[in-house]
């Protein structure tokens, strides 16, 4: 799904949007997908559903977040979450999609005020590092897009506590199977809290997938992971009761 022809990405950010709504991760018209090209962002726009959208409703605009004169006569408004999109692109030129969802599981450990166990499921480590969740923060709200800032520099996925996900990556495809991925790890955890205590990765192994995930990345500048991370404080306040649960 990586291409820079204007036309193929329209294509496939309304597929990304099917995707969302097929597997519940959106609701209504929630949920918002952009993609950078150049130094423009094809943005869905507010108020459609995403499971709906065609091509030519998407729109264009700025890294400040401004419609462009091509998508003024289209009569429609970018989404009203875009400020956390820009921010995003601007604290990271490898970013290229970002994807915004409700995903209900991971949504719904955060109204219990439990985070995504990151430190349980080796692939999500290697693949996604941990996802930090994050203080509440007024959806649509400028203060949504600044308390991304500084955690998006260092993680692929975060989750806003009462509100949703955000899953970022070189392009688009990547960012969707962040989302996916997220939703995932909140199923697991959810459904290993009602049989018992979690059980983390064991230590030297657990070293061993966080020193695979640098590899990986030998460019990025990472979050140490687990409860180390800085911006994961939600999973160091709740770490006692996972081992209770």
């Amino acid at each position: 799904m990586t291409s820079y022809d204007e036309h193929t990405v329209r294509e496939q950010i309304c597929q990304v949007g099917r995707w969302l709504w097929e597997k519940n991760y959106i609701g209504g018209t929630d949920g918002n997908i952009s993609v950078r090209l150049g130094d423009r962002l094809l943005v869905t726009p507010s108020g459609l559903s995403k499971g709906h959208m065609r091509p030519d409703q998407l729109v264009w605009i700025d890294l400040a977040g401004r419609l462009l004169p091509e998508s003024q006569g289209v009569g429609l408004q970018p989404s009203s979450e875009i400020w956390m999109h820009c921010m995003a692109y601007r604290q990271r030129p490898d970013i290229g999609a970002v994807v915004h969802a409700h995903p209900p599981i991971a949504v719904a450990l955060s109204l219990a005020g439990y985070a995504i166990a990151c430190d349980i499921i080796p692939e999500l480590v290697y693949s996604l590092g941990c996802v930090p969740t994050l203080a509440y923060a007024a959806p649509s709200s400028q203060a949504n897009a600044d308390i991304i800032e500084v955690p998006i520099r260092t993680h692929d996925a975060l989750l806003l506590t009462h509100h949703g996900s955000l899953a970022v990556g070189p392009d688009l495809h990547t960012a969707y199977l962040g989302t996916e991925k997220i939703e995932h790890a909140a199923l697991l955890t959810a459904q290993a809290l009602q049989l018992g205590p979690l059980r983390p990765i064991p230590a030297g192994e657990a070293e061993r997938v966080w020193a695979m995930r640098q590899a990986r990345y030998p460019d990025r500048r990472l979050c140490p992971g687990g409860a180390a991370c800085p911006h994961n404080t939600l999973y160091a306040a709740t770490a006692a009761r996972y081992q209770a649960s």
